[in-house]
């Protein structure tokens, strides 16, 4: 299965403004694959930033040599605004909503559907910050290479 990791991140880095950059004119990163190690706040590390969680995958046999894999993916968006976190997981959502037709036809992921979202709150740092996620499913069939 192709990574998808790179799949969203492609998607919402093409799709999204960064937010980090379009205040500063700097060239930092903002989608993650995990939170990072170092404080938010220093070198190339700004709030706010999207995290790609790694997705949760299952497989089911279809036929003997067709399977369907059941996807979670999770967004979460970390910022020390509320308002902010939650004008970007809504971007977020906008992006891979509007993409549908593309994740199916290239890159076979079918079904997508926005899940649930929640909200969080944490201190990192000395200083308070709010999370919004957003939970996605979808499917994948493949064919197993038996011929």
């Amino acid at each position: 299965m192709k990574n998808l990791f790179d799949t969203f991140y492609t998607l919402l880095s093409n799709n999204l403004t960064n937010p980090v950059n379009s205040k500063t004119n700097s060239q930092t990163r903002f989608i993650f694959s995990s939170e990072p190690d170092q404080p938010i706040g220093e070198g190339d590390y700004k709030y706010p930033f999207v995290v790609i969680d790694p997705a949760d995958v299952s497989y089911e046999n279809r036929t003997q040599t067709k399977y369907k894999a059941s996807i979670i993916l999770s967004f979460t968006v970390f910022d020390v605004k509320m308002s902010i976190a939650d004008q970007l997981l809504q971007e977020v959502i906008e992006v891979i909503e509007n993409n549908r037709f593309t994740l199916r036809t290239t890159d076979g992921l079918q079904m997508v559907k926005l899940e649930s979202t929640n909200t969080g709150y944490e201190e990192r740092d000395g200083k308070g910050v709010h999370l919004r996620s957003a939970q996605f499913s979808c499917t994948r069939t493949f064919n197993s290479g038996l011929s």
